[in-house]
């Protein structure tokens, strides 16, 4: 869908651009003539209005992609987009016949009225130039709203998260008095409340897990004892 409006805006801006040079080719030849002079007037201010529409439809989708990417995807939206699109197209040419149509030219050279002039510069320069700010802010006010939505999930997670802690004992005696080598690693973990609710108790649970290794210096042995112990 992206693809489509910025082909399309591009494609208004190429018919701007093809008008200007024509407008160019006619002022230096001097032709005069009042259906070409119209036409051009009218082909102008059309690719002029329909590239300020496309570049505000297209700021108006990047909000709604920041604000609800979900809704921007469906089919539903992109068929309203092609309508919104058709809808702009129909109105603007409109526009521009009645504006030819309403409106002097003296040797190529429009004369609008007030009313028109005023009404052209609105809907061309003061109302897209509005939207377009508008629309960008809202874009950017989103983004850093969502990075804080981000941060803020994050930090709960993150308080949420059990507790752990590590305390580990080592002792060692001469091999000569036939005694063993003895490690003993505590590894204490404080589960959360929500986390002890669904176990049905009533407070906090605390689980002890010991890992002992008691290696064997006269039988070359090793041996690993493993026990968990549960704590209210």
């Amino acid at each position: 869908m992206y693809f489509a409006f910025m082909l399309y805006l591009a494609l208004s801006d190429l018919l701007f651009n093809i008008i200007l040079i024509l407008r160019c080719i006619n002022d230096f030849t001097r032709t005069n003539n009042d259906i070409m002079c119209k036409s051009l007037s009218m082909f102008s201010h059309f690719a002029e209005l329909l590239s300020a529409c496309f570049t505000v439809h297209f700021t108006i989708q990047r909000f709604i992609a920041v604000k609800v990417p979900l809704k921007a995807a469906l089919k539903s939206a992109r068929l309203v987009n092609y309508v919104i699109i058709f809808t702009c197209t129909a109105i603007s040419l409109i526009y521009c016949i009645l504006l030819v149509y309403n409106n002097e030219y003296d040797k190529c050279h429009e004369e609008l009225t007030l009313k028109w002039f005023i009404s052209d510069a609105i809907l061309s320069f003061v109302l897209p130039f509005f939207l377009i700010v508008s629309f960008n802010l809202l874009i950017v006010y989103q983004i850093r709203k969502n990075e804080r939505s981000a941060i803020s999930a994050q930090s709960s997670i993150n308080y949420k998260r059990p507790h752990l802690s590590t305390i580990i004992r080592a002792k060692s005696i001469n091999n000569n008095n036939k005694t063993k080598y003895q490690s003993d690693s505590y590894i204490h973990t404080r589960l959360t409340p929500k986390l002890s609710l669904l176990n049905n108790n009533k407070g906090p649970r605390k689980k002890i897990y010991c890992w002992r290794t008691v290696p064997s210096f006269d039988q070359n042995s090793l041996s690993t004892e493993f026990s968990i112990n549960h704590r209210q």
